[in-house]
């Protein structure tokens, strides 16, 4: 049986209390000097800021200020101050404005009227050099990492490796390279068809996504890059889950932290030095992960020589490329279908303000993610164990 303890899909589920517990280690000092300064003005109001899921966070700092601070505590809509231009009087709150990606124009503004009035304001985020971070007093860094991969692609590439799982648990060697083989080519087309696609609807997504017009720009430029990445996610989750299927768990864990402290350098690099704004996020996340499935390849060459490919190998096949798409298209749908969905359910809501947006984002959008993460690493994880024990327990019967 595989052990969940070396399992990657299981360690995901826990790394957010560590990475809590190294948000507030490392905010420490400013998170002081923050306190310390409220304490002094005597600053009784907070305000928080943020659009989309940041405003789910928004939400449970609300109710602890709330009850642990006994302040009076509020959600601010952004268009209040950019669209309808409202002079809302900041000069006596504490701020705190949120947003993953730090590239929020509209939250911009907004820091900026507070800071014009001398209000105390705090930018959260997880990009240092972001535009939020040019505003504002304070800044506190998550440290969480990037969100790294297209759901779709890892369903489809857990997928591939399946029938590959199950030749190593037969000992079917020939039949497990062969299906490697056979994976490479799908990898290949599957990668080219989503790239394109994306790519060229790109800006057609983001105006079905009814993205404000204050964003539009920053929002192309990035997701524009990560789509051009698609190719080099297929990279490192098909190798990754040759190595899985393997019965190797760990070393893809150790590439991938190795990759996100690179992610972390190159972010710093692009977004400081180079001057690349928000599309230097996605350029380092992209070259990032190029590595960590170019390391993943050397690994496996060096490691498993029954993964050595002849050209016979290589030959494409019909009846593998069916066995392969039978297992990795479902698992693609089922690990992108119900984000599909929540993207046309916030294209409707979208519609109705941004009231309705952070309502149901803070209600519905992260408990149901919690719980879909969960069934999909279950899922997967018994796949992949089911694969392998079954094909075991068959050649054992065999005369």
């Amino acid at each position: 049986m595989i052990d969940t303890k070396e399992s990657v899909f299981w360690k995901e589920i826990f790394e957010q209390p560590e990475a809590v517990r190294n948000c507030l280690k490392e905010n420490e000092p400013v998170l002081r000097e923050i306190a310390k300064e409220v304490k002094e003005r005597k600053i009784k109001t907070v305000v928080f800021v943020g659009r989309g899921s940041s405003d789910h966070a928004n939400l449970v700092g609300r109710y602890l200020f709330e009850t642990k601070c006994s302040m009076v505590a509020s959600i601010c809509a952004p268009s209040v101050v950019t669209a309808y231009h409202s002079n809302v009087d900041y000069s006596n709150v504490l701020m705190i404005a949120v947003s993953q990606s730090g590239g929020a124009r509209d939250i911009y503004e907004v820091m900026k009227h507070c800071d014009e009035q001398g209000g105390v304001c705090v930018c959260v985020t997880n990009v240092e050099g972001s535009l939020m971070t040019q505003a504002g007093k304070y800044q506190v860094r998550n440290h969480c990492g990037p969100e790294r991969s297209v759901t779709a692609c890892m369903g489809v590439c857990a997928g591939f490796a399946i029938p590959v799982a199950q030749k190593f648990g037969e000992k079917d060697f020939d039949g497990l390279r062969k299906f490697v083989g056979n994976t490479i080519w799908l990898g290949i087309g599957f990668a080219a068809v989503m790239t394109t696609a994306t790519c060229l609807l790109c800006g057609n997504i983001l105006q079905w996504m009814n993205t404000p017009d204050t964003v539009f720009k920053e929002a192309y430029d990035y997701i524009f890059v990560i789509f051009l990445g698609i190719p080099v996610t297929f990279l490192y989750n098909i190798l990754s889950g040759f190595i899985r299927s393997l019965g190797d768990s760990k070393s893809p864990v150790v590439i991938l932290i190795i990759s996100s402290i690179l992610n972390v350098g190159l972010d710093l690099l692009f977004i400081l030095v180079f001057d690349m704004g928000v599309a230097g996020a996605g350029w380092a996340t992209v070259l990032a992960q190029l590595i960590s499935g170019i390391a993943c390849l050397v690994y496996m060459i060096k490691r498993f020589d029954i993964l050595h490919l002849s050209r016979k190998d290589l030959k494409p096949d019909a009846y593998s490329m069916s066995r392969l798409c039978a297992m990795g298209v479902p698992m693609g749908l089922q690990y992108s279908i119900t984000a599909i969905g929540s993207i046309l359910l916030q294209s409707a809501v979208n519609s109705l303000g941004e009231t309705y947006m952070a309502a149901v984002t803070a209600c519905c959008k992260k408990i149901h993610r919690i719980i879909f993460i969960v069934n999909c690493t279950h899922t997967t994880y018994l796949w992949f164990s089911i694969s392998v024990n079954r094909s075991k327990a068959q050649c054992s019967h065999k005369p």
